[in-house]
């Protein structure tokens, strides 16, 4: 089931900034950038431990394991969404990071309830 989202999120997250922001893309570069990599290697190396713990203990199917899945959505399209909004003035990049939280998050719901 993680596999199915991974590919359901790298999809709709293409999809997304082809016809939201068309040829009005505009990329993170600078310090904008270098944050960038930053938070996400860390969100990277906090999410690891947490995951592998998750899953020695309680197994790949367990609730706990897809309330880490929502969180981790959360905090990585969350975090994408504000560095997008404060680096890139004047364009709206930020709202596909939104809008993929909503997609992820109702996917994980979905799956919750199964």
């Amino acid at each position: 089931m993680e596999g199915l989202l991974v590919i359901i999120i790298a999809i709709s997250y293409s999809i997304l900034r082809h016809y939201m922001l068309g040829h009005d893309r505009e990329g993170l570069w600078g310090t904008g950038k270098k944050i960038e990599i930053w938070g996400k290697v860390l969100l990277l190396l906090a999410a690891l431990p947490i995951a592998f713990s998750i899953i020695y203990h309680e197994g790949r199917e367990s609730q706990t394991i897809k309330w880490f899945w929502f969180f981790l959505i959360t905090a990585v399209f969350g975090f994408q969404a504000v560095i997008e909004w404060k680096f890139l003035k004047g364009y709206k990049n930020y709202i596909v990071s939104l809008i993929m939280i909503l997609i992820g998050t109702a996917f994980i719901g979905i799956w919750l309830s199964v």
